[in-house]
């Protein structure tokens, strides 16, 4: 997604194209519901306020505007846009930093599922993550991709419990 990132900082918004790859990068069938329910302003004009958005309220609701754009996705364009100052709410991500953080009290006041936050709840996240990714990781992103994929790896329905359900299964 580096060119988007690129891309979005030279022209100052987003092109329908890169807007999409991003949702469809978080979540396909949101964006095609989001495609197909589209209207109001163009997406150049509502990625355009949402890049001269001062505060990260003010850009958090730009595109929260979106009909059928929540905060998992909008956290996916946020990290896409300014990836040293917001990261992905994810499940897989938002679980691994529960098991590296559970001791810590700045957690404590997260809901540990990604659908019940709200605003404030993921500003604490991104808070959170951006102070606990120095002592683990080169950057934001690179620490976002390590709690995904430690999760998928060893969490839930991760490869781990894939891979014992499937040696346990009797062979033909």
């Amino acid at each position: 997604m580096g060119g988007v990132y690129n891309k979005f900082h030279k022209d100052g918004e987003l092109t329908p194209s890169d807007f999409f790859a991003i949702v469809f990068w978080k979540r396909k069938p949101s964006g095609v519901k989001i495609a197909s329910e589209w209207s109001g302003p163009s997406i150049e004009e509502i990625t355009k306020e949402f890049y001269n958005a001062k505060t990260r309220e003010e850009k958090l609701d730009k595109l929260r505007s979106i009909k059928g754009v929540g905060i998992a996705i909008a956290s996916a364009i946020l990290s896409v846009c300014y990836p040293e100052e917001f990261t992905i709410l994810d499940y897989r991500a938002l679980n691994s930093l529960w098991k590296k953080e559970e001791q810590k009290c700045s957690i404590s006041n997260l809901p540990k599922k990604a659908e019940k936050f709200k605003y404030s709840d993921y500003f604490n996240y991104v808070d959170i993550c951006k102070e606990v990714w120095k002592s683990h990781s080169s950057s934001l992103r690179e620490f976002d991709r390590s709690l995904w994929a430690m999760d998928w790896l060893e969490g839930e329905k991760g490869l781990s419990e894939i891979v014992e359900s499937y040696k346990k299964k009797p062979k033909r």
